[in-house]
């Protein structure tokens, strides 16, 4: 028997096998359908949810915050079993719990199960959703993992485009609980044989690298990686508190600041062709540039967003310059979250990272919404922009500060 052959440096990034290509169409329409089916199911189904239940708005959007703690509670464990296990029976089973959260929600009478349905989607997450697919993908792609992920985030951006009109098409027909049945029955009709079929059945074989793609195998030294985890964890954590809580109260700002409704929701629908604008952009140009300049660049530009609007008042265009830069780096930003940690603490440990870092950004996102709620109907539209605005120089500030502490950990 030989021994095995040194590793090799990565193949070109321009470059990706038929696996991978295969992981990242499959995980694709996964990860439209769970979030699809999961955190944009309120915006469409909320007022139906409630006056069926009976619960206030408070309430039923109070289900995502649940969501986010049982991913929080879940995550790190989650992600030390990714990297031992490999992705496939992870997210398989991550489907099948997607479906049965859902299952519970449909069935629902009261509070306490509708959250309760809300915290096992939350359990559900880490294993099916965001960083289980980036983990599982970072596994399959090897040294072109960071840019497998830019194209699977391109297409993450889009579930809003089919399942907002899907589930409006749906509800009136069926209602609502029959509808989330339905994508309750996706989970486990489309999502697991796609989890089965286009990752690999055994667990990934570490053997080191050289060459290009070692820093990405490695990361950082394990002395400086404490450190570069909570600058890290501040800075998704800030950022995700834009995006997180925001952006469902996005229509309800331009309308307070005193544009019109059908203009404020045109105006706030614009950020999400820019955010897949800016992914497209960087998968494009941005390779050559690391995951921390990405974040960098993507934290500069929302204080922009909240500038244009507090120096120039609201109109029509300054509420679309407010789209911009907010789509801009939301779109730069979910790629950063994503391949920072690839960048800092390596393709081996890339699941337990993320897992770690998935607690304590849960935990500012839950909050935010409620935070982003209380200060736009008891301060008003100005002082939630100042509010954003201070959230988003954190971001910026932590980032620095992470860059810093990554080239001197490096040697400059």
């Amino acid at each position: 028997m030989t021994s095995p052959a040194p590793a090799a440096p990565p193949p070109p990034a321009s470059r990706l096998d038929g696996a991978t290509r295969r992981a990242i169409a499959g995980l694709a329409v996964t990860q439209i359908i769970g979030w699809g089916t999961t955190f944009h199911l309120p915006a469409v189904l909320g007022d139906q949810m409630g006056a069926s239940l009976g619960l206030p708005g408070e309430v039923i959007f109070g289900g995502v915050s649940m969501m986010l703690i049982g991913g929080a509670i879940a995550a790190p464990r989650v992600g030390v079993r990714l990297d031992r296990l490999g992705g496939r029976r992870i997210m398989a089973l991550g489907s099948i719990l997607m479906a049965l959260a859902l299952a519970t929600i449909a069935l629902a009478h009261g509070p306490l199960v509708y959250l309760a349905g809300w915290t096992i989607v939350g359990l559900a997450m880490p294993m099916a959703l965001g960083a289980g697919a980036h983990t599982a993908l970072a596994q399959v792609a090897g040294g072109n993992a960071r840019r497998a992920m830019s194209i699977l985030l391109f297409f993450t951006g889009l579930p809003s485009f089919f399942f907002w009109p899907l589930a409006s098409f749906l509800e009136p027909l069926l209602g609502w609980r029959v509808t989330t049945l339905i994508f309750a029955a996706m989970h486990v009709v489309v999502c697991v044989p796609i989890h089965l079929a286009v990752l690999p059945k055994n667990a990934p074989v570490w053997r080191g690298a050289s060459g290009a793609g070692a820093a990405e195998e490695t990361g950082l030294p394990e002395t400086a990686r404490r450190r570069a985890f909570w600058l890290l964890a501040a800075t998704l954590s800030f950022s995700g508190m834009i995006s997180w809580g925001l952006a469902l109260h996005t229509i309800g700002l331009l309308k307070a600041l005193g544009l019109p409704a059908a203009t404020a929701v045109f105006v706030a629908s614009l950020s999400g062709p820019v955010q897949a604008s800016a992914r497209l952009g960087e998968f494009v140009f941005g390779q050559r540039a690391s995951a921390i300049v990405t974040g960098l660049v993507a934290a500069a530009v929302m204080p922009l967003a909240f500038v244009a609007l507090l120096i120039a008042g609201a109109s029509t265009t300054t509420a679309t310059v407010f789209a911009i830069f907010y789509g801009v780096s939301n779109g730069l930003m979910t790629l950063a979250r994503a391949t920072m940690p690839l960048a800092l603490f390596g393709r081996r440990d890339y699941g337990a990272w993320t897992g770690r870092l998935t607690t304590p950004q849960n935990i500012m996102f839950a909050a935010s919404p409620i935070v982003f709620a209380a200060v736009l109907s008891r301060e008003g539209p100005v002082a939630t922009l100042w509010l954003g605005l201070a959230v988003s120089f954190g971001a910026v500030l932590a980032v620095v500060a992470l860059g810093s502490h990554a080239r001197k950990s490096r040697g400059g």
